[in-house]
Order: C-alpha cells, then sequence, then structure tokens
C-alpha cells in the first residue's frame, strides 16, 4: 500500500492515518508533531497531548502494561484535570518570554540542566523510541517548571534499562538521569546527589569526557548549594569539569565560562574573594563571547556575582 504521508507537521497528520499505518509509525509521526510545537509554536497543550497519544500507542502492543497504566492514565489524569488552569497558564506565561534569552529557562546557567534537546523519530521501528518520546514528554513538564510531572515521566524512562544498548540509546538514558536529578534539586530533594553520581556512571561509559565534565560539575554545584557547605570538595568537582571541558571543547566553549562562573562561586563563600574575582572575570570573558547564544543571560548573571564580589 502506497501511504501519503504529510510532508510537514504544519500540515497535521491525516485523520485516517492511524486506521492504515502501524503503531509505531504513527506514534513516530505524533511524537515529531510534537517535537514542532513545543520548538515552533511554543504549544505545551497540544504537544502534550501528540506525546501522550505516541506514547500511548507506542505501548499497546509492548510488555510494559503496568508501565503504560502508571504513565499514561496516572499522567493523563493529573494533566487534564488541570490543563484549563496551569497549562494554559504557563503556556502564557512561556509565549510572553517568546524571543527572549530567557525563553528557555527560568534561571541562568549553573550547569545543571544540561540536557535540554527533543527527541525527532524516524518511521523506521527504533526499539528505543518510547524512551525518546518519555523523555520528550517530561521536556515539556520540566520546561514550565512542573517538577513532580516530569519526575514520573523520568523514573519511567529510567525502569526502561533493559531497551538501553547502544550509545544513542545510552545518551537518551543519560539525559533522563541528568534531568532528574535537576527536578530533584529544584524540589529540594536530596537524592539529587546520588542521581548525578548515577549520571556520571553512564556518561563514564559512552567514552566521551564532555558528558563526564557534565555530571561532575552538577555534583559540585549540588554539593556547593548544600547546608553543610563542603565548599572545597565542590571546588575540586568543579575544577576537574573545567580541566576536562577545556581539553575536550575549547578555552571559549560556553560550558567551560558555566564552570568558571561556578568556581568563583565557590571562592566567594569561602571567602577567597581574590580567587573569586578572578574566576569570575574568567567566566564573563567567556560567556560575553556567547552572548548571542541562548546563554546571553549568563553575562548578567556573572556582573551581578561580580558586584557581590567587589561590593
Amino acid at each position: 500500500m502506497n501511504l501519503q504521508y504529510p510532508s510537514s507537521p504544519r500540515r497535521g497528520i491525516p485523520s485516517n492515518f492511524q486506521c492504515r499505518a502501524p503503531n509505531y509509525l504513527v506514534s513516530s509521526r505524533l511524537n515529531n508533531e510534537g517535537v514542532f510545537l513545543v520548538l515552533e509554536k511554543c504549544d505545551y497543550r497540544q504537544a502534550t497531548r501528540s506525546f501522550l497519544r505516541a506514547l500511548d500507542l507506542m505501548e499497546r502492543d509492548s510488555k510494559h502494561l503496568t508501565a503504560r497504566k502508571k504513565v499514561f492514565e496516572t499522567v493523563t489524569s493529573r494533566i487534564f484535570s488541570q490543563e484549563d488552569t496551569i497549562m494554559n497558564r504557563s503556556m502564557d506565561r512561556h509565549n510572553g518570554l517568546k524571543g527572549s534569552p530567557i525563553a528557555l529557562r527560568a534561571e541562568y546557567d549553573h550547569g545543571l540542566d544540561q540536557y535540554r534537546t527533543f527527541y525527532r523519530l524516524d518511521d523506521s521501528c527504533e526499539k528505543h523510541a518510547t524512551v525518546k518520546i518519555l523523555f520528550n514528554l517530561g521536556r515539556v513538564f520540566h520546561n514550565q517548571g512542573r517538577f513532580d510531572m516530569a519526575a514520573d515521566c523520568y523514573k519511567e524512562l529510567l525502569q526502561r534499562r533493559e531497551e538501553v544498548s547502544g550509545n544513542d540509546e545510552k545518551l537518551v538514558y543519560l539525559a533522563g538521569l541528568f534531568s532528574m536529578g535537576h527536578c530533584q534539586y529544584k524540589q529540594g530533594d536530596l537524592r539529587a546527589l546520588p542521581t548525578y553520581w548515577a549520571a556520571l556512571s553512564v556518561a563514564q561509559k559512552l567514552e566521551q569526557r564532555h558528558h563526564e565534565a557534565a555530571c561532575i560539575n552538577a555534583i559540585g554545584m549540588v554539593i556547593l548549594s548544600m547546608p553543610a557547605g563542603k565548599y572545597q570538595v565542590a571546588l575540586q568537582a568543579f575544577q576537574t569539569s573545567l580541566e576536562i571541558r577545556r581539553q575536550c571543547l575549547s578555552e571559549d566553549h560556553h560550558e567551560v565560562g558555566t564552570t568558571w562562573n561556578n568556581i568563583g562561586q565557590s571562592y566567594y563563600k569561602q571567602g577567597n574573594y581574590p580567587k573569586a574575582l578572578e574566576a569570575y572575570n574568567q567566566a564573563l570573558r567567556v560567556r560575553r563571547l556567547n552572548r548571542d547564544a541562548p546563554d546571553g543571560i549568563d553575562v548578567t548573571a556573572t556582573l551581578l556575582n561580580l558586584g557581590q564580589v567587589c561590593y
């Protein structure tokens, strides 16, 4: 049968497409429609519907029937019972920020939320497609600050370790762990630290050291924010991350600027103001070079940090 597929998500999915095509094919189109709605339209409400429909279809013939009930029924009921209030309010707030450097983040970059890319699917039957859809759905909630809802999706993703084999799947799994750590951190959950340590373990298996550096930086940031205040331990983590990032990326990469800024914070909390000033100046230099990137807000944050030291 020669199916006529839509060439662009703008045209939508034909009404009779679902009854003619295999579940995985419909799911991939629904997933990609959701990605389009988030990235191009900032329409979180409809994107959520697309991801949930994609997830439901993908799970119908799978062995994860209890998982499907957990995610699709529990999460769906929570979403749509609140959609006319919370989701519309979140979408309006996001639309108001569209075009601003704050549009994809509610805070400047500490390196705690590294993996924010939405995954598209092709028309082949990807065995790890469900993991990618779960991550996309989690990111929709994550970007709105709905960390409990995002955590539900990430938890389900992390329970599917048997679906993780190749590097592509491991990277999605790493993204899920890292994002779970950020949700826990934002909710004041101390489990963020072991979650980031688990992410580091996965990153080391990828044999791509910049992923290790991201995890080490996040570990340092969680330690730095703890009441106990083990600032020297945090500093050692940042210095290790910085060394790796300078080797793997470049001296002027925006992630290097992030780590310099975190080193400045660590020195500042220890009362070592000359070292803090030096680190913040390094961060400012790098961040100004990247000010046209989505990290432009970070220049302002580093300037504020510098002012705090000088004051």
